[in-house]
């Protein structure tokens, strides 16, 4: 069971990859999400979505779950 913080994280994700959706592909929703993340979000806050996707990863819409795995990816 995800706590309060982690709710809260889930929730925040979720908001964001909604709010840049519109009249966007996929992908550039993804791609903007992650950059999102990566700009504003705090270290630990990044740590724990990516370390609850790891193990579970429910309660993230699906273009958002893509986001979060992004993170993990390697910068080309």
């Amino acid at each position: 069971m995800a706590t309060a913080e982690l709710k809260h994280l889930i929730k925040m994700v979720n908001q964001i990859s909604k709010n840049i959706a519109t009249d966007e592909s996929e992908q550039a929703v993804i791609d903007k999400t992650t950059i999102h993340i990566q700009r504003f979000w705090a270290g630990s806050m990044k740590r724990d979505i990516m370390h609850y996707v790891e193990r579970d990863g429910r309660g993230l819409e699906p273009l958002a779950l893509s986001a979060v795995r992004q993170l993990t990816k390697p910068r080309t």
